[in-house]
């Protein structure tokens, strides 16, 4: 992985031409020149170019591979992004350029940029993003004379138009392209799948047709064994014949005895050969039988073959109908843009100005109020121009100080009655510090004096020693300590 000084030091190959910044993956910073950054000066258009370079990987992700953003905010805070188009990659380091567009560099001031890379499905759900924090840059004053013709918003917003329906086309263009081969690819198994399963079929009826052979065969040599057996039988009747003369002739007896020799002989062969045809009788079957289980195994085979070949064949009629579908969705998006593109009727002071210029739209025709700072759209049922986001008047909403001097007047600090709180107010002895901490005064306080009726203070009088009960004089309220 390269370092910031490998990075710095592969930065001074670029033309000078372009400005450079270095992004640190892992702290997210966007590092620029130490001469500082002009972005541009009011009025410039896609002249400006700045490259970024970073270290391709980032935990595992090639960030080189994902899609790229440039989200900037432009010196009067309207907000946009520029989709890069132009990367570079080497084994383990990448960069990308940002053409600076017009509405970047309308205002002078501070622009606000991040970098923003991110992987989306076909659906265009984000998978995966990488940010980076904040970065800055100056734009200079300049002057502009022709500014009624000056419309960089609108252009940069159609380029940008053009821009993403050309990477969408792409990008279902390529899936198209993967349909297609998907299907031709079905197609050929679908073929290949055909003629393995005649090649089976024609095995298994070759196969058949040697079975009923070795059957034949088999046949034969069990009639040839019967008729050996029958001339051997024969045979043997005439020896015995043979023999019964042989007292009667011997001459005749022993050419009989020879004929029955050769018979026997004739018995014997005969015997051997119906033995040889009953075994190659055997081997048949046994041929037969397994020719039998070969014609099964190849009209399973035949089967399976069969329903490949018919599953690669509706997986082909899927792919054909998902390639249609991406074909209609980017011509229904093309349209939409087509619409949006050939229905902008340009900029306009005033919205009056709008309606004496196009005093008679159609739907879909739009354009920007300059007066508004807004987006005026064409209503057929009213025919009229009417503003896309109509703005709320507050002139005549009371301000906060108003809310606050009618809060003043209409509540004022009620009196507390025997059923209601009401306001609270502070008596005598009792103050409010700053902060609304209630606090008592301190006051003197003497004790009352005592009566017959009331206790009063309790007071200490003087011991005596001589105070008797009823007849000494005493102090109501007062007690006194007897003591000897």
């Amino acid at each position: 992985m390269a370092t910031v000084d490998e990075l710095l030091a592969a930065e001074t190959t670029e033309s000078d031409d372009e400005l450079s910044f270095l992004i640190d993956e892992h702290l997210r910073i966007i590092t620029v020149p130490e001469r500082g950054v002009v972005l541009g000066v009011e009025g410039d258009k896609d002249v400006n170019r700045v490259r970024f370079r970073m270290n391709r990987y980032y935990h595992g992700s090639d960030l080189s591979s994902f899609q790229i953003r440039i989200n900037y905010q432009n010196a009067d805070g309207e907000a946009n992004y520029f989709t890069v188009s132009e990367k570079t990659a080497d084994t383990d380091t990448f960069s990308f350029v940002w053409v600076v567009d017009a509405d970047a560099v309308m205002t002078k001031g501070t622009v606000l940029f991040v970098v923003n890379c991110f992987t989306a499905d076909s659906s265009g759900v984000v998978q995966k993003a990488y940010h980076t924090t904040l970065g800055a840059a100056s734009v200079l004053e300049g002057l502009e004379v022709d500014v009624e013709g000056n419309q960089p918003q609108i252009v940069d917003f159609l380029s940008k138009l053009k821009n993403e329906l050309t990477v969408h086309a792409g990008t279902v263009l390529q899936q198209m392209d993967a349909y297609a081969k998907s299907a031709e690819s079905s197609k050929t198994a679908a073929s290949n799948y055909a003629d393995d399963a005649g090649k089976s079929a024609s095995s298994a009826a070759r196969s058949a047709s040697a079975a009923a052979g070795s059957a034949s065969s088999a046949a034969g040599s069990a009639s040839s064994a019967s008729s050996s057996a029958v001339a051997a039988g024969g045979s043997a009747t005439a020896a015995k014949t043979s023999e019964s003369n042989a007292a009667t002739s011997a001459t005749a007896a022993g050419n009989s005895a020879t004929a029955a020799q050769s018979s026997a002989t004739a018995a014997k062969t005969s015997e051997t050969n119906a033995g040889s045809s009953a075994a190659k009788a055997a081997t048949s079957a046994t041929a037969a039988s397994n020719s039998a289980t070969a014609a099964s195994s190849a009209a399973t085979k035949a089967g399976d073959s069969a329903t490949v070949a018919k599953t690669s064949e509706t997986n082909a009629a899927i792919s054909e109908t998902n390639a249609k579908t991406s074909e209609a969705n980017a011509k229904k998006y093309a349209d939409e843009v087509r619409t949006v593109a050939e229905g902008y009727k340009g900029w306009f002071e005033t919205e009056t100005a709008l309606a004496a210029a196009v005093p008679n739209g159609v739907k879909g025709d739009w354009a920007i109020v300059g007066s508004t700072n807004g987006i005026w759209l064409w209503d057929g049922s009213a025919n009229a121009w009417v503003e896309s986001v109509p703005r709320i008047d507050l002139s005549n909403y009371p301000t906060h100080g108003e809310i606050t001097e009618l809060l003043k007047n209409y509540l004022p600090n009620r009196a507390a009655t025997a059923a209601e709180l009401g306001g609270i107010k502070v008596g005598k002895g009792l103050t409010v510090d700053e902060d609304g901490t209630l606090r008592a005064d301190a006051q003197e306080y003497s004790l009352p004096a005592a009566t017959l009726d009331a206790l009063g203070g309790i007071r200490i009088g003087s011991g005596t020693e001589d105070l008797t009960a009823g007849v000494s004089e005493l102090e109501d309220g007062a007690i006194y300590l007897v003591y000897e």
